[in-house]
This record gives C-alpha cells, structure tokens and sequence, in this order.
C-alpha cells in the first residue's frame, strides 16, 4: 500500500513533465537553442529559449549531427523535460532536436 502511494506521489509531481515543441530554429549556442513556436489556438508565435545537456541527441533526418549551428531557420521537432526553478520560471531541457530538412525539388 505505502509503494503505490508513494508511486502516485512520485508521478504526480507538480511542475514537471514532458512535452513535443514544433517550431523554426532561431539561434544556437553551446548550451542552449532558441525556437519560434507557433500557438495554434492564438495564432500566435512565441520564442522559447531550451536547454541542452550533455545527453540531448540532435539528429537530422536519421543522422546524428554534432552541432545545429548549420540549421539555424530550419523546422525543428524538440522534445523536452520542463520542470519550475526556485523562481517559479519554467526551464526545458531538450531530450531530443529533431530537423526536418528542406525538401528539394528534383529538376526535370
């Protein structure tokens, strides 16, 4: 009884999650990547600044790739962990950078 309590508990921790954010990439540094997300339901944009760890895979279609600094204006898949800091900020941390790269156009 007191393990699934404290599962429930566990998983149900407020403030933290996981989450799928769709956008263009703005900027890259070492640590961290910048995105254009757009909101559906307010057609609007927001900017959203995500972390990278040591352990975020950046891929491009299925290759992994050392670096984003060459996509920048590319559409981006970002999975992500947020979680609330000291302040009550949400901080996401990428898990997984996914570019979809342009399509070319085959010449005829």
């Amino acid at each position: 009884m007191l393990t699934l309590l404290l599962s429930a508990l566990l998983t149900a921790h407020p403030g933290h999650g996981s989450m799928a954010l769709v956008g263009t990439l703005v900027s890259v540094t070492e640590t961290s990547i910048t995105l254009d997300v757009r909101d559906v339901a307010s057609a609007s944009t927001r900017r959203m600044d995500v972390k990278l760890s040591p352990d975020t895979k950046l891929r491009v279609a299925k290759a992994t790739v050392p670096t984003l600094d060459v996509w920048v204006g590319a559409s981006v898949v970002v999975t992500v962990d947020y979680e609330e800091d000291v302040d009550g900020r949400t901080v996401y941390t990428a898990d997984k950078v996914q570019i979809t790269p342009p399509k070319v156009k085959k010449r005829t």
